[in-house]
């Protein structure tokens, strides 16, 4: 949940400081799967995926993608600042 919080975070942030094209980079094997199943998927975090996926396509062409934790420090880094 932690990780969705930061992803949804990250989104905003883009939102307000990013033109065009932001990739969001996560490194949970659980958002990437609830992204995919968002549409159905009422839980908390099935909402905040389609949040996410939401912001992002505000920007133009936003996407997110699976980066797995060693090629993905920053949202490694973001998700222990979220639950400070």
């Amino acid at each position: 949940m932690a990780e969705a919080l930061a992803a949804e975070k990250g989104a905003r942030l883009a939102r307000q400081f990013v033109t065009n094209s932001p990739v969001l980079e996560t490194d949970s094997l659980t958002l990437k799967s609830r992204r995919s199943e968002a549409g159905s998927n009422q839980t908390e975090l099935g909402i905040l995926c389609r949040n996410i996926t939401s912001i992002l396509g505000e920007i133009g062409n936003g996407a997110w993608c699976f980066t797995p934790r060693e090629g993905n420090m920053v949202a490694h880094i973001m998700t222990h600042l979220e639950t400070r």
